[in-house]
């Protein structure tokens, strides 16, 4: 149950981190 939530918790840090660039870009 963790490893899930931890895969989400990655996948919606690499979606922030991907806005982030795209918004500063």
């Amino acid at each position: 149950m963790e490893a899930i939530e931890q895969r989400a918790n990655a996948a919606d840090d690499d979606a922030r981190v991907a806005q982030e660039k795209h918004c500063r870009a």
